[in-house]
This record gives structure tokens, sequence and C-alpha cells, in this order.
């Protein structure tokens, strides 16, 4: 809301011998945007967005014994200094007192209903009022002289106006009222004039009155000093009390007993506690030299010595003595910690702890938990200190496999730094231990061994394995293509052999004929729950017929030789 404040000034004009002076008593506006604020000496009148004008006149100059047919006509005239949006304003008779120089919107008084409405439309013009019933009626004291009210229409309630007050200086267009009076006869002669009486005897002294001073402004302090009548104490609102100086108001105490600051406090002259919207937009700081030559804007700084370098930069968090203090046009950093970041001058860091960050001199999007950080790097993340974090404890990580599909091994260099690889050199990837068991340790291969003594046992898979048979030693040699087999399946680096059933310590068996496959690893079973085999047609030598019975390939010859087949095996 506008801070625009109103006065007007009221003529009487009425018939040859009738005319009379009549003046405006007070008028001043009240706003529910600024709702404890008083706008007594304004030079405007501000009417809409919340805002109505008051106005109070002074009767006493008209003639005595005036009676309501007396006033033929009265009118109040008002100038538009600025229409901002045309509408219609309504007028309304004040109905309790009010004083100019303490009205406020809180402490405004009531008012009647509207009693006439109308239509403003365009800056620099004029707006009359008909005021001839409220004027008689106050007249012959049928209702009390508060005033009137002038305020958007409730039909049109985005009407928003600036009416010209008493105090106008540019244009000086103060509101005009102008009354006719039915002519009341002629004035008799003057009667004789009585005798003086005598000088009576002096009373008492009284006692003293109370120590009150007047309300005031903040350009005129009811309490100013000598040759500085723009310092002082003065009173905006009922129950407030403010200080004023340099004309500025500069502290309020409020009836809640909040104290209100416009300024800065400092120690020594040295910049210590920084409000918001004081020297920079949203920028608050706490703390000797902090943000001290700062304009950006959404900067917090806590701690002596924060961000003491910082320009322009914007978006800056500093906690901790000394944090961020070489930054100046840099932004979006965050610095928690004595001396975190404190020689960066990029953007977008952050950094928690005592330190952090603290070797950073050039680098953005990097993020330090107690580390130092490096002289110049971006996009790193460092967390704590080789030298003294020992363990590393993260939860929601053991037993947890991550829904994606592409999963990747995560590796760690002697440096500390993760990363992943696309190919494993682990001996037991793919492998796991049987049931609930869990890995205890590795032997001297570095294959794992688990607590139940049941070795590390394929992941189920799917693989497929191509073998070339011996010698055949019967019709059915084929049968052996199985027999005694040790072959890679997937990417997982499991190595499975396949032999005859009766054979001990089997890591995995296949009874081709049945299509039906076990697997054991040293006396307990896996915990496969199902496997089937797939065989496909043998490739037989030259002059033999390949075959296929069930799973079970075999050549025609019974000195078939070496020949080839290919089985798909899959176990879950």
């Amino acid at each position: 809301m506008r801070s625009i404040g109103l006065a007007v000034t009221l003529l009487l004009m009425a018939l040859p011998g009738q005319a009379a002076t009549v003046t405006v008593a007070a008028d001043s506006y009240v706003s529910s945007s600024n709702a404890t604020v008083n706008y007594g000496s304004a030079a405007v009148l501000s009417v809409g967005d919340g805002a109505s004008a008051l106005i109070a006149f002074d009767l006493s100059s008209l003639p005595a014994g005036l009676t309501a047919s007396n006033i033929e006509k009265a009118t109040l005239t008002v100038f538009v200094h600025k229409a901002y949006t045309a509408g219609a304003l309504d007028l309304a008779q004040v109905t309790a007192p009010w004083s100019e120089a303490l009205v406020t919107y809180n402490n405004r008084p009531t008012t009647a209903a509207a009693v006439q409405s109308v239509p403003v439309s365009a800056s620099e013009t004029y707006v009359t009022f008909d005021i001839t019933l409220l004027v008689r009626q106050w007249v012959i004291g049928a209702a009390e002289n508060y005033g009137v009210e002038i305020r958007a229409s409730a039909g049109q309630p985005g009407t928003m106006v600036d009416l010209d007050s008493k105090e106008s200086t540019s244009t000086s267009h103060s509101a005009l009222a102008e009354i006719t009076l039915v002519s009341m006869g002629p004035q008799g002669s003057p009667g004789t004039p009585g005798k003086t009486g005598d000088t009576g005897a002096t009373g008492p002294q009284g006692p003293p009155g109370p120590n009150v001073l007047q309300a005031g402004t903040a350009t005129a302090p009811s309490l100013s000093f000598l040759g500085n009548s723009n310092t002082g104490l003065f009173s905006s609102a009922p129950n407030t009390v403010n200080i004023a100086t340099n004309g500025q108001n500069r502290v309020s105490v409020g009836p809640s007993g909040d104290v209100d600051l416009r300024g800065n406090i400092t120690q020594g002259g040295a910049l210590m506690i920084q409000l918001a919207n004081s020297i920079n937009s949203l920028s608050t700081s706490f703390g000797a030299g902090n943000l001290a030559s700062s304009t950006g804007h959404f900067n917090t700084a806590i701690g002596v010595n924060s961000m003491t370098a910082n320009t322009t930069g914007t978006r800056n968090t500093a906690l901790g003595a000394g944090a961020l203090n070489n930054v100046t046009t840099n932004s979006n950093n965050t610095a928690i910690g004595q001396a975190a970041l404190a020689a960066a001058t990029g953007n977008s860091n952050v950094a928690v702890g005592a330190l952090a960050g603290a070797t950073l001199h050039a680098g953005d999007n990097n993020i330090y938990i107690a580390n130092g950080g490096s002289p110049v790097e971006s996009g790193v993340t460092r967390i704590g200190q080789p030298a003294v974090q020992t363990a590393t404890f993260i939860a929601g990580i053991n037993g947890v496999t991550p829904a994606s599909g592409n999963v990747l091994p995560v590796v760690i260099d002697s440096n500390g730094q993760l990363g992943t690889t696309t190919t494993s050199p682990n001996p037991n990837a793919g492998f796991r231990c049987a049931g609930s068991g869990y890995v205890m340790g590795y032997d001297a291969s570095g294959v794992m061994m688990c607590n139940t003594g049941v070795v590390a046992i394929c992941a189920p898979a799917t693989f497929t394995a191509t073998v070339t048979s011996g010698v055949g030693t019967g019709q059915y040699a084929g049968t052996q293509f199985w027999d005694a087999k040790s072959f890679s399946f997937g990417s997982n680096g499991c190595t499975v052999q396949i032999q005859p059933p009766a054979t001990p310590n089997r890591k995995f068996s296949c009874d081709i004929s049945s299509t039906a496959c076990y697997g054991w690893l040293q006396s307990g079973t896996t915990t496969f729950s199902s496997c089937s085999i797939s065989a496909a047609l043998p490739v037989c030598p030259a002059g033999t017929t390949a075959h296929l019975n069930g799973n079970e390939p075999y050549c025609s010859s019974a000195t078939a030789g070496p020949a080839t087949d290919t089985a798909t095996i899959t176990c879950h």
C-alpha cells in the first residue's frame, strides 16, 4: 500500500449577507496494509485497496440559531490527484470520534452505511458529493459532527485513487465545501453594552498538570533536541514509542513489547548484526565484519569474519568463524564449520566440519565432509580423512539387492577412491553361501569360506557348453560326451564340472538321459531347486548318422570316433 496521507480545506459559500467560513477540523486516511501507521500529515488521501479517507468539519463559524430549513444546499468537492483504477466512490457518515494525529486502521472510528456513490474516471478531475442532509443533522444536533468517510464503492470495490489534501504542495487543490443558506432576515442593530463587572479575587493555584507529550511524527518529534528538531521521541500509534533520527523512524516499541529496528547493529563502528532488507536485500549476518561491503542477495553469514569479502555473490550460507571468507562474486556455496571453504572462490560447493574444504582455492560443485579437499578440483566428493577415519559403516547396504538390472561391481583404490568395473577379477564373483550362511574369510586362493562349512555355490544361471567326445566305445559312445567335463558359464565366472553321478565331491552333475541336473558341494546340496538340460543333435564323423535319444546324443557307428555336441543347462 502506498504511504499517502490526507487533509482537506473547507470553505463556506452563502448568500450575500449570510456568508461564513467553515474549515476542516481534521483529516487523515487509514490503511489495512499498514494497520498501525498514522497518515495525518500526508499530502494525499489514499482511497481503495484497503484504504479510506476521513474528513471532520468545524461548523462553529456558522451563524447561531440555524435550523435545518436554513440549509438550502451543501456539497463537498474533492480533487482526484491520481486515478489508478476507475470506478466509484462512496460517502458515509462517521459515527465515533477520532484524532488526526493518532487514528490508524486498527483504531479507526465506526461509520454508517453509505449515503451516496459517485463515479470517478480520470486523474486531475473533480468529484462532488451532496452532503445537504448530513449538514442539516449536524446543525440542529440530530447527529454528532464526526465528519465523513470516503471509500471505494461497494459496487466497484476495485476502485483506487489518490485525492489532494490540505498538505498538497504539487497541485494544491484542497477539498471545497459549498453551503447555501436560506436568508434568516436582516440582522438587528446591536444593543447597548452593559456595565463591566468588578474583577473577582484570585483563586488558589491548581495542581500541576500531567506530563504529557503530543504524538508527533518522525520529522517533527514531540520531544526533540535543541538545534536538531527532527531527532527525538514521538508516538506513531496508541501505546507505541518511536525514536527518530534525521527525520526517519529508527526504533519502534509497540504494545506487545517487541522492538522493531530499522537499521543494523555495530560494535565500535564495525558492523555486528545486519538485519534482512537493511544493506542488501534479504541478506542476514551476525558477526563483526560480515557482509560489510556486500550488495548480493539472499546471503547468510553467522560467525566473526565470515563472508567479509563478498561483494555481489548471492545465495551463500556461512556458519562459523572465517567460513567462506574469500568469496566475492561467487554464489550457491554452503560452509558449516570454522574456516570451512575459507579460501574457496568457486560456486555450488558444500563443506561441513571445521576446516572442511579449507584447502580448496578454485573449483565448483565439490562436497567435503570433515575433509580439507584439494587446491583445485571440481565435482568431487570427499568424506573423512585417511589418517583419522579407519572404518566406515553405512546402513542399508548389506543384504540389499539393487532394483536395477544394470549392476556393476564397486571397487576402491589405495587412495580411497570408489569406482565400478565391468569385469570382476574376484574368483568369488557369482558365488554365495548356501542357505543363511555368511562369509567368514577366504582361503589361500582367495575363495570365500562360509560359516556353515559349505563351499560357496553358484547363483542360479543358464549356461551353454560345447564338448568333444573321446573315441567311441560302442553305439552309445555319445553318452560319454558329458562325463568329467569342466566349463564356465555366463559372465559371473562360475565353473561347473559335469561328472558321473557316483563321483564324490562333484560341484555339479547331470543325468543327461533324464534331463535332470543335481548339484552338490562337498557333502551338502546346493540351493538349486530345479535344473534342466537340453542337448542338441551331435556332430558326428562322416559316414555316420547323428542321433538324439531324449537328451542323450550318439552316433550310428560303434567306432564313430570323436564327435561334438552342445547342451544348454538351466538352474534355478
